[in-house]
């Protein structure tokens, strides 16, 4: 998205983007993306919200009506009572909406831990939509199970046939349409997202000094204060069998390090 027209910022999943783009929302930055189907305005605390409940559904799902729908928000209970969904926008079609002269800040997290919050979320979420035949499936299987799929329908980009293979070789929910959609999500790499560019200033959130540096990197080029006040954490407990052990690892890199072999970060803060 591009903020204050100063910065472009990729939203990487489970990347604390939820927790950066509510900070925005809370500080009055004027936000635009590169689909405006998904642009909000801030005002007197409104926002435009999605009907669709999970914005980063396939662009067919997303169409004028959706967008149209006003309704108040508390800004002290996000991430409770009211939720700001965003998308998630690939490098690629930011430039090009908003033209390469902008400076680039992404968020970095560990590879590994990363995955396994994602396949957290997707629990999440099928719990919510109580889908308890994918949920109660797929809480059960190890991460040898769930890398069911040849490796280079990765770096051919084909998710959607990757998440039609989980999907039948699980017997998960064929009648729950939105599960291909988070599928595809959780096994997308974030080069997907990054496309390994390496113009990107890349901030890390694991301590308070990384954070800090964020905050006062966006402070400084917006000249307006900026705090970030909470991350996207797992909202229902998940009990699963993926673990960031040694097999992860090595099965996680067998199938995505081709895909980030290229990643430079020639500006990174850490």
């Amino acid at each position: 998205m591009l903020v204050e027209n100063k910065f472009l910022f990729i939203a990487l999943p489970r990347g604390a983007s939820t927790a950066f783009e509510e900070a925005c929302i809370l500080h009055r930055f004027d936000i635009k993306h590169a689909n405006s189907n998904y642009d909000f305005i801030y005002e007197n605390d409104k926002v435009y919200q999605n009907k669709i409940h999970f914005p980063f559904l396939n662009d067919r799902f997303i169409n004028e009506k959706t967008t149209k729908e006003k309704f108040e928000i508390d800004t002290n209970k996000f991430g409770k009572e009211n939720i700001i969904y965003h998308p998630h926008e690939r490098l690629i079609h930011l430039l090009k909406n908003f033209g390469y002269d902008y400076p680039v800040v992404a968020i970095k997290r560990n590879k590994f831990h990363r995955f396994v919050s994602q396949f957290s979320k997707v629990l999440e979420l099928l719990y919510q939509q109580k889908d308890f035949i994918s949920y109660d499936i797929l809480s059960k299987i190890n991460s040898k199970e769930l890398f069911c799929f040849d490796p280079k329908l990765i770096l051919e980009e084909k998710y959607e046939t990757i998440a039609q293979i989980v999907i039948d070789t699980f017997k998960l929910n064929k009648n729950n349409l939105f599960l291909i959609n988070i599928l595809q999500l959780l096994f997308k790499p974030m080069s997907y997202w990054h496309g390994n560019n390496d113009k990107i200033i890349w901030f890390t959130l694991e301590d308070n000094q990384s954070m800090n540096d964020l905050q006062n990197w966006v402070s400084d080029i917006t000249k307006k204060k900026f705090v970030l006040h909470k991350s996207n954490n797992i909202k229902q407990p998940i009990s699963h069998l993926l673990k960031v052990d040694k097999e992860f690892r090595w099965l996680f890199d067998n199938y995505y390090l081709q895909t980030e072999k290229n990643q430079k970060n020639i500006k990174t803060i850490v």
